[in-house]
Parts: C-alpha cells; structure tokens; sequence
C-alpha cells in the first residue's frame, strides 16, 4: 500500500516539477511525503522493484528453441547433377524438467527482498526527514524564545528609566545600568545565536526536501510527546522489522539459488525434430 502511495505522489511530482517554491504549511507528514518525491534512494529502490518483478514474470518461461540447418554437395555428388543443396534442418526446444520451479521460487523471493528493501528505505528516509522536522521546530522555538526575551530586557531597561510620558521616574546608577546592559547584550547575543541556528537547519531541511527557503513560511509547532513506548513494546516491535525480515528474506533466497544450481548441474534434457534429404533408388526424398 505505501508503494502504490509512493508511485502516486511520483507522478505527482512529474506534473508539478521539482525543487517546489511554493509556500505552504509544513507538517511531518507533507515533509516525507515530499522526500518521497525528491530522494534518489527510493526512486532506485522502485525500479530495482518493478525490475525483480519482471523477472518473476519471466521466469516460468521456456528457454528458446534453436534450429539448425547444413548446406552441402552430397546430393549433387551422388547424383552428378552437382550443385549445393539443403540437406539437413533440426528443430530442437529444451524442457527444463526440475529447474523452472527453483527458477520462479528465486524469483518469487527476490521480489520480496526487494520489497521489504523499499520498506526499509523509507523507513530510513522517514528517520532521517523526521529528526530534521524536529530539529527545525526545536531551533524556530529557541529562536522565539530568545527573540522574547530580548523583548523583555529591552522593556525593563527602558521602564526603569522613564514612563510611558518619556519623564524620568527612577534614577539608576552607573553599576545598575552596566547590569541592567549586560542582561540586554546577553539577550541580543543568544537572539543572534538562536537565528543562526534556525537559518542552518531550515537549510538543511530545504534541501533534504528540494524546496526553496521561501517555501518554508509555517509549519506546526513543537508538542508534547503523548506517548511513550514501553521497553517490552519496543522489543516485541523490534523483531518485526524489516530490516531483520529483509535478512530472513535473503536467507531464504540464498537457499532457493542454491537449489536452482543443484538442478542445473546438468543441461536440461532436448527434444529435437530432424528433416534429412537424401538419395534413393527413386530419386531424392526426405527422411524425418
């Protein structure tokens, strides 16, 4: 289901292009979905797919029959007439007896393992798309937040000196002052800081998705994690994953390919339908 997912949004991405500028509201989910059109990584593992699956498609077929002919002076020799004539025409078509069924078993295996490598690559893909987002979203946070407070010292720097009339309420002294400047130039340096940051990670995040900077406008805000797995949870999820079933998988396959080079050891048996021309006491005939 996800495959059919992923070849949707590819053609998708064929009518609207690449390297996408518009903005939008960015989510996790719309995040991978667009790095399932951008990432070279799936669209190899798709095609390694349809082709294993072409193979599977072919490999309960017959090997081709071969057909043979001679060509020589026998006939015009035995009768005088001379000349070269076609003396011989073999039809010969193979049966594979034993090895067509380990044949399409291979096949059948490889379609899976590369199924299951499609799987595992998005779930890579996903991890890696997934700690971006997050990083994004917990840099445009701190970069909020120091924008914040640095709000907030300059509020207090300028209250302390003067109402809202501009008349001079508080008399600060020189070391308050010095304070009251250290707190604002802290808050003006971690602002400066927290935009950096941001400005890497949305870069980076822009090109892990093939989108322009400009694109990346919105997106959710950090929440709280609401559930956390159980250690006994997470085990019993481990030994489902694909990347161990992919390895079983292969296993399997190896096996498979193993018996299909017993069953080749010896090449598959002929059978073969023969026309000779050849003199007679009545003249040239065919013989079969």
């Amino acid at each position: 289901m996800r495959t059919k997912l992923i070849i949707s949004l590819m053609c998708s991405s064929m009518l609207l292009g690449s390297g996408q500028s518009f903005a939008q509201q960015w989510t996790l989910e719309s995040s991978i979905e667009q790095a399932y059109l951008e990432s070279p990584e799936i669209k190899m593992t798709l095609l390694d797919l349809d082709s294993r699956k072409y193979e599977m498609q072919t490999a309960g077929a017959w090997p081709n029959p071969s057909v043979e002919v001679r060509v020589d002076n026998k006939l015009g020799t035995d009768d005088g007439s001379g000349g070269y004539d076609l003396t011989d025409v073999t039809f010969s078509q193979p049966i594979p007896v034993t090895r067509l069924k380990h044949q399409r078993a291979l096949a059948k295996s490889m379609v899976k393992v590369a199924e299951l490598g499609v799987s595992h690559e998005q779930l890579l893909l996903e991890n890696k798309i997934a700690k971006a987002f997050h990083d994004l979203q917990f840099a445009h946070a701190e970069y909020e937040l120091a924008k914040t407070r640095l709000t907030v010292a300059d509020n207090i720097f300028n209250k302390s000196q003067k109402n809202k009339q501009g008349i001079i309420v508080r008399y600060l002294t020189p070391l308050e002052k010095m304070r009251l400047d250290i707190v604002r130039e802290e808050a003006r340096q971690a602002e400066t800081s927290a935009e950096g940051a941001y400005n890497e990670a949305l870069n980076y995040f822009a090109r892990l998705l093939n989108i322009d900077v400009a694109a990346v406008t919105d997106m959710d805000s950090l929440a709280q994690m609401k559930q956390v797995w159980s250690l006994s949870e997470l085990l019993q999820r481990q030994s489902n994953h694909v990347l161990l079933m992919s390895q079983q998988q292969k296993l399997t396959a190896a096996r498979e390919e193993i018996d299909l080079v017993k069953s080749s050891l010896l090449d598959d048996p002929e059978v073969s339908i023969s026309r000779s021309r050849d003199s007679f006491t009545q003249g040239r005939e065919d013989v079969y």
